[in-house]
């Protein structure tokens, strides 16, 4: 099977559940549970749970938290 350069650059960058975890300081569980509960965008290959960059980096984002001042 030929593989082209841009899904090879994605497959590059897939995470594990492990990888994910260690990345954002969670524990392995914790990041299973953002997968079940559709809160962290993934990519299911065979019984193989992986996450691109681009995916975690959205999550972190889907939890910033906007302060506003108060006058």
């Amino acid at each position: 099977m030929k593989v082209s350069l841009s899904t090879r650059s994605v497959m590059d960058k897939l995470m594990s559940i492990k990888d994910v975890a260690e990345r954002l300081g969670l524990c392995e569980k914790t990041v299973y549970h953002l997968v079940r509960d559709v809160k962290l965008a993934h990519v299911r290959m065979g019984k193989k749970i992986r996450v691109t960059e681009e995916q975690v980096a959205a999550y972190v984002e889907s939890c910033r938290v906007s302060i506003s001042k108060s006058e």
